[in-house]
């Protein structure tokens, strides 16, 4: 075969491929830029979600901290040592009008006993209370716990209750409990202005949800996914991937609250967590297929340029040829 034969590529052609090849570089390093700058932002928004989770268990410790301690409060009072119950009965009711958050007061023993609920006159007959085993865990260990939510007769919206021992005339057989609502637990939750999207719930150390920023009506009383449970069963504070209990994926941070009796549990979706990069993948990739149609435009009009004036060349040497010279 002769060598003028074999086809040989247009102007054109070398054009587009010459743009291919200077195009490959700048794409190989902005899709490392992208990389880098999603993996950069995801990591921030996790660290956001550390900090967020670690804020609201050092609030939620505070706060039955604070019970914690009014109920130690009563437990040292001169009705508490005397074995007073009346006169305790009547000192807890000053506290609930210094501190309406608290929905009412309890002096409840192992067995079961109720001696008297600040919600009811004293001397009426009162109920079971809730949580048994935590009142006896509470005398074993002689230190305050918290409970998951209930529903008592006289409340019918869930509550908790803040459990601590007390010595009644030199014994440490009784408990004194403070009783909150849980949507009071909810609220703290709602003032945390969370980011759109993301989901914020407390669980007891049972796996019961007790608050919860989404569906709390729905959801509160129930049981977590299986996968926030085995974290908490295993005290695993890793940032973990879960499915909500609306089917989401997420990404959930975990911490405990009060020595382990609830956790805080603060899941951003995972399609919000790799949104940014996305975004930017999107935007690039329609930059480059942009770029590319106008450097092929530019090729096609450059190259019917550059055949325009070889073929004006071409003719004018035809038809003069006395301007070819011999070298």
């Amino acid at each position: 075969m002769d060598f003028k034969d074999i086809p040989r590529p247009s102007i054109r052609t070398w054009l587009v491929l010459l743009l291919a090849v200077a195009l490959i570089p700048v794409l190989l390093f902005a899709i490392f830029a992208i990389e880098q700058i999603s993996e950069r932002d995801e990591q921030s928004v996790l660290r956001e979600l550390r900090r967020r989770t670690q804020g609201v268990a050092l609030i939620l410790n505070g706060r039955l901290d604070a019970a914690v301690g009014t109920l130690n409060t009563l437990a040292q009072s001169d009705a508490a040592t005397q074995g007073d119950e009346r006169r305790l009965y009547n000192y807890a009711g000053r506290v609930l009008e210094q501190s309406p958050s608290y929905r009412a007061i309890t002096l409840v023993d192992a067995d079961g006993r109720m001696a008297f609920h600040t919600s009811m006159p004293y001397g009426q007959q009162t109920f079971s209370p809730f949580a048994r085993d935590l009142i006896v865990k509470a005398l074993e260990t002689n230190q305050a716990n918290v409970s998951g939510p209930f529903v008592a007769p006289i409340s019918p919206k869930p509550v908790i209750a803040v459990t601590s021992p007390v010595n009644m005339a030199g014994e440490s057989k009784k408990c004194l409990r403070i009783i909150v609502l849980s949507e009071s637990i909810n609220d703290i939750l709602k003032q945390q202005k969370l980011p759109q999207g993301w989901i914020a719930g407390i669980v007891a150390r049972n796996g019961t949800i007790i608050a919860r920023t989404l569906d709390p009506d729905k959801y509160v009383g129930q049981r977590t996914s299986a996968t926030v449970l085995d974290a908490i069963n295993h005290r695993d504070t890793r940032l973990i991937q879960t499915l909500s209990l609306e089917g989401i994926h997420t990404t959930t941070a975990i911490a405990p609250i009060h020595n382990g009796d609830w956790y805080v549990g603060i899941a951003v979706p995972t399609d919000l967590l790799n949104k940014p990069g996305k975004d930017m993948a999107q935007k690039m990739l329609l930059l480059a297929l942009a770029w590319v149609a106008l450097s092929v435009i530019a090729a096609a009009l450059l190259a019917r340029y550059l055949s325009a004036q070889t073929r004006l060349v071409a003719a004018a040497l035809v038809e003069d040829p006395t301007n070819i010279k011999d070298d």
